[in-house]
């Protein structure tokens, strides 16, 4: 796991990863531990542990418990911002980090990525069948499995739902060159992006994943945990879409699996909350033309298409 990253070359950061998995596996043995989940506490140790940033002697002073205490009760924004990073610190006490690790996992799994490592097949007559379901009246008359799981039945509904009432043509491609979608999409959602960007990118696409679920809490328009993860699928896909456009089955895949690099990601995540809100207005009913979307596809900078086309073709 990022063996690339000093920190975790670290003996005592490799048997925080081990335990942590270990207990977690054990705790949830109708799971288990499944590839890709070590990806995700990875994430979250690189946020948590304090000594990965070079926090220097002069960047901070020691502050008492009680100090701080009186900072976050009094809402005081400027003591806040000029004790940040002793803030930050005593958030992230060494000696507890594997324990608040643990948890921070546990809660990351239990607000939906735990049903995308799930085995368990659903039945349509079950509940968690239409989990994912936003414009359910769509395809009433498709055929589909009887049996599906929680990873499978989310890709479905990506594609099948979200990107045909979004982008027609995009999706009618997808069905013509007969693409694995579920293949890349699955890496995508069971590692909340973590191997298609950098480091520094994903962190700031987590932020927005976790805090548009948080926004979307006491929202009648939430649909279902970390539901902006679609978005950014969408998002990744439909800026593609002059490049899809024109391949055959296998280029679209290889571009896809590997995903190219952005320079702004700032743009794809806009870009995201732009699908976002089409999404709901268009679920509440709201007549929105989806040349919108695909105009804003076609407005990436041409430094990123330099990329695609240097990387890819």
């Amino acid at each position: 796991t990022y063996q690339n990253l000093n920190l975790f070359s670290k003996e005592n950061i490799r048997k925080i990863l081990l335990n942590i998995l270990f207990i977690w596996s054990k705790e949830n043995d109708d799971i288990s531990y499944r590839q890709g989940m070590n990806d995700l506490l990875a994430i979250l140790i690189i946020t948590f542990y304090p000594y990965y940033f070079n926090l220097s002697e002069d960047n901070y002073s020691t502050k008492t418990k009680e100090e701080i205490i009186k900072y976050l009760n009094d809402k005081d924004s400027k003591g806040l911002y000029n004790n940040s990073i002793n803030i930050y610190l005593f958030f992230h006490d060494e000696s507890e980090i594997e324990c608040d690790l643990f948890y921070a996992f546990d809660s990351l799994m239990k607000k939906g990525m735990k049903n995308l490592f799930n085995p368990k097949l659903i039945q349509k007559n079950e509940k968690e069948y239409k989990l994912y379901e936003i414009f359910s009246d769509m395809y009433k008359e498709e055929i589909e499995e009887e049996k599906t799981n929680y990873i499978s039945r989310r890709c479905f509904l990506l594609i099948n739902e979200k990107l045909k009432k979004i982008d027609e043509e995009l999706f009618q491609y997808f069905k013509k060159i007969d693409i694995d979608c579920g293949a890349f999409l699955q890496k995508w959602f069971r590692c909340i992006f973590c191997r298609e960007f950098e480091l520094n990118q994903v962190c700031g696409i987590w932020d927005c994943i976790l805090c548009q679920d948080f926004l979307s809490e006491t929202k009648e328009n939430n649909v279902y945990s970390l539901f902006f993860m679609d978005c950014i699928c969408l998002a990744m896909i439909i800026r593609l879409r002059k490049y899809i456009l024109k391949r055959d089955q296998n280029d679209c895949f290889s571009l896809l699996f590997k995903y190219p690099k952005i320079d702004n990601i700032k743009n794809l995540i806009i870009f995201a909350y732009n699908i976002h809100k089409f999404i709901i207005l268009k679920k509440n009913g709201k007549d929105i033309d989806p040349k919108i979307i695909i105009n804003l596809a076609n407005s990436f900078n041409e430094k990123d298409d330099e990329i695609i086309l240097k990387d890819n073709f």
